[in-house]
């Protein structure tokens, strides 16, 4: 069976100081005109305070699991830090070819207008870093720069663990919905919100947040579905100039 591409375009991240792995985190690889770029949140490179403010590219460690959630981790290696935003939440790394089967043409920036629709995000939790896990939820609300997310049928929070804690880790994940092998993209996560999780709830940064220093546009979703089915690529992306 062929995987989703929200887990097929997941990495890990992690920090390598004084000799130990640190700050692991969520990521998902992009293109970006003839260049590949890791997103992830801002925190996941520099840390919560920055902690980890004067971070060189070549302590920043980017894992991908090529072939399937049990396959070994492949290093992709950071080329550049692109540009970040602590208040928004994102960091954009030129990383090398990562070498995937993908066509990257099907992964479009969305920026979603319908509130309640069903999306999916996918990272690695610090409680189970060897694998990534996929995860379903509904869009609550939107605004600007951000929107906010809710576990669909499941919570974060399992025993007497803190859903903060068992979602430690996921800052960073791609979240996106997937129609017909069209992935849309419209952000990524960025912290869960209270202690607790509250509701399950998690703040999300959006996608189009890179417009200013990316080469690919973000799309308007009006709407995803329609009465008629999935939206039609071709409709949706007519008079968008960089589509070939």
């Amino acid at each position: 069976m062929d995987r989703d591409l929200i887990t097929r375009i997941c990495v890990r991240t992690r920090l390598w100081i004084e000799g130990e792995k640190k700050n692991q985190g969520s990521g998902l690889i992009i293109q970006d005109g003839a260049s590949f770029c890791v997103l992830t949140a801002h925190h996941c490179i520099y840390g919560e305070n920055d902690d980890f403010a004067g971070i060189s590219k070549d302590d920043i460690w980017i894992d991908h699991q090529k072939e399937d959630y049990k396959s070994s981790f492949t290093r992709i290696e950071v080329d550049e830090i692109v540009g970040s935003n602590k208040d928004q939440d994102w960091a954009l790394l030129r990383i090398k070819d990562p070498g995937l089967n993908i066509d990257f043409s099907k992964v479009i920036h969305g920026i979603p207008t319908e509130e309640g629709i069903e999306v999916k995000f996918c990272g690695y939790q610090q409680a189970n870093p060897e694998t990534f896990r996929p995860f379903d939820a509904n869009l609550l609300s939107i605004s600007e720069e951000q929107f906010r997310i809710s576990l669909k049928g499941k919570s974060f929070s399992q025993g007497s663990e803190e859903g903060s804690f068992i979602a430690k880790g996921l800052s960073g994940s791609g979240v996106g919905i997937e129609i017909d092998g069209i992935l849309y993209l419209i952000g990524i996560l960025k912290s869960v919100l209270g202690d607790e999780a509250l509701n399950d709830d998690i703040e999300c940064c959006a996608i189009s947040c890179l417009d200013d220093i990316s080469e690919k546009p973000s799309v308007e979703l009006p709407e995803i579905t329609t009465n008629d089915g999935p939206l039609i690529l071709e409709n949706l992306l007519k008079g968008i100039d960089w589509i070939k």
